[in-house]
């Protein structure tokens, strides 16, 4: 099993900057490798993949979308990790606000190879932080050589 390796940066600028300089120098990224063979990133939605500014408005965070759209077009897989609920309701509402601020703007094109949202098995969890684990862990299981990218 991969490991996942941690870095932290002060502001979202830098580590865009960092992950895209990394991005651009990552072997496998660039071959033509089985997309599974790949690098994918895996992001959380709520003031990663986009800011809240209130009940009905959100706004993407530029620099995260830089990385996440980098990572899309060198043909990696980017997943999503989220503590919102799952319902059918709250997953359609959830790919709406992405794709509303410009996520999955290509069409025929998917934004996300897949979206992880709590369920009740997790409602005695104490953080939102073991469930995010959890299924990062999942998405390495599925066969992705490495997480390029862990936001949120």
């Amino acid at each position: 099993m991969p490991t996942i390796k941690i870095q932290t940066y002060a502001t979202a600028a830098s580590a865009a900057d960092a992950i895209l300089k990394n991005l651009q120098n990552n072997a496998l990224l660039n071959s033509e490798k089985d997309a599974s063979c790949k690098p994918c990133g895996v992001f959380d939605v709520d003031e990663t993949l986009l800011f809240n500014r209130n009940r009905d408005t959100v706004e993407v965070n530029e620099d995260v979308f830089r990385v996440y759209d980098s990572l899309r077009r060198a043909g990696a897989h980017n997943f999503v990790v989220t503590a919102r609920r799952v319902t059918d309701a709250s997953l359609q509402y959830v790919i709406d606000q992405l794709k509303s601020v410009g996520y999955n703007d290509d069409p025929g094109d998917d934004a996300f190879q897949g979206v992880y949202m709590v369920n009740a098995q997790h409602d005695d969890d104490r953080s939102a932080s073991a469930f995010k684990e959890r299924c990062r862990r999942r998405v390495l299981e599925k066969g992705y050589k490495e997480t390029a990218v862990n936001a949120g």
